[in-house]
């Protein structure tokens, strides 16, 4: 929901965001910076809103605020200025996003290579969700997705990879077992990768420590913990002290960037820490296993 004062001439003098289900540390780090930028720009014409590039790591919600913008900007034009005629062009028809076969043959290629158990091909397959799921898409299932999918605040069907992600990876890992923590999460993927660095030169290990399971439990303490207080509050803010919702974003909050680094340090002495003993979200997917 949106606030926009716009001039009689249909350039936008501002906007705020009024109400969201965003994860507010998402829109704090990413959305709102890219929100300044749309000042100025008109409504509708050659040089609208429609002609602003949406923000690399946050392409849903930008695009998303453009669509709505463009189409609600064609209606304040004809109610509130009187003026049928704007040189908008129609509303594109809505297409099947093609992310979303990417994140199919992802899924499908993680199934596979689970069953052929080839290292190589596996590393290289993890780098490539890194940097596609993570870096370039900023896209991974957080505790963000968590509490969207348990507060049935579930994206649109247009907005595509969105919907997949809170819905589509609870139901892989219910039919296919847990592919996802384990190939399709760029996080893990990241700290798996970091760790393999150091352990090729044999490096400590707390595989062996007494008290392993019960560090494990830590996270489905911390799944029970969340998922009681959004069950009081609704609090979609709860999520944000989860670094996989900003773990790839390019304006990550210096608590957050200083956490990512340490737990991407850890991985160098315990593979993957941060999943096996602190992620409610990989919990979560967890207890629908298989």
């Amino acid at each position: 929901v949106m606030a926009a004062a716009v001039q009689p001439d249909g350039t936008l003098a501002d906007l705020r965001i009024v109400e969201s289900r965003e994860t507010p540390a998402y829109l704090e780090g990413l959305v709102r910076p890219w929100l300044a930028g749309l000042a100025g720009r008109t409504l509708w014409g050659d040089a609208g809103i429609e002609k602003v590039d949406a923000i690399t790591g946050a392409t849903v919600s930008s695009v998303a605020i453009r669509r709505t913008l463009r189409e609600t900007g064609r209606q304040f034009a004809a109610s509130a200025l009187g003026l049928r005629e704007t040189g908008a062009a129609p509303v594109a028809a809505a297409r099947i996003d093609p992310w979303l076969w990417v994140l199919a043959a992802a899924a499908v290629a993680a199934l596979v290579l689970r069953r052929v158990q080839r290292p190589r091909l596996r590393t290289l397959f993890l780098l490539a969700v890194a940097v596609g799921f993570g870096l370039c898409l900023n896209v991974q299932y957080s505790a963000s997705q968590l509490l969207s999918l348990l507060g049935l605040h579930l994206p649109p069907a247009s907005s595509g990879l969105a919907l997949a992600t809170v819905v589509g990876v609870p139901l892989v890992v219910i039919l296919f077992g847990n592919v996802y923590c384990g190939y399709l999460c760029p996080f893990g993927a990241l700290q798996e990768l970091a760790g393999d660095l150091l352990r090729r030169r044999r490096s400590p290990t707390w595989e062996g420590v007494p008290g392993r399971r019960a560090r494990a439990a830590v996270r489905f303490i911390l799944l029970f913990m969340t998922v009681s207080l959004y069950a009081v509050t609704r609090n979609d803010a709860l999520a944000s002290p989860d670094p996989l919702v900003t773990a790839f974003s390019r304006h990550m909050a210096l608590p957050v960037a200083a956490l990512v680094a340490g737990l991407v340090v850890l991985s160098f002495f315990h593979r993957r820490f941060w999943c096996r003993y602190l992620c409610p979200a990989g919990a979560f997917l967890s207890l629908l296993n298989g």
